[in-house]
């Protein structure tokens, strides 16, 4: 496969494959000059934005959140305003270490990674770079820097 992936990214990019390498560290990712990029497979990409997501709960909107809690359609609006205003306060505190805490909150974690790449794309939690995600010979390719 990793023929595959560097044959793809040579054709994104428009270069030959001898200008790309391959990272000492993860055979997914290659470098072509000082720039870095992933590519994945459909299923790959599925389960790496699951994996970004779920480290990275603790940053979600409260909002987003709490909408995904256990018996938040039980609250009135009072106590969901207040779950809201409680969430981004716990967030400005703690930060990555409240991760645990908003795992343990959500209802279907799964239905949570779903919405979330609904809502803005594999490439958001992908491509640090600038958050798109590019499909080519069905491989999907993402900047990393």
């Amino acid at each position: 496969m990793t023929n595959e992936k560097i044959n793809t990214l040579a054709e994104f990019l428009e270069v030959e494959t001898s200008e790309l390498e391959t990272s000492s560290y993860d055979e997914n990712i290659f470098t072509y000059g000082n720039q870095e990029y992933l590519i994945l497979t459909d299923e790959e990409a599925d389960e790496k934005t699951a994996e970004e997501i779920k480290n990275s709960l603790w940053a979600f909107n409260a909002d987003f959140i709490i909408q995904h809690c256990k018996n938040n359609n039980d609250m009135d609006n009072y106590e969901y305003n207040a779950a809201i205003e409680s969430l981004q306060e716990a967030q400005k505190n703690q930060c990555e270490s409240l991760n645990g805490l908003v795992y343990a909150l959500i209802d279907n974690i799964d239905e949570f990674v779903e919405d979330a790449i609904i809502a803005d794309g594999r490439g958001h939690f992908i491509s640090y770079y600038d958050g798109k995600e590019n499909e080519l010979n069905g491989l999907y390719i993402y900047r990393l820097n």
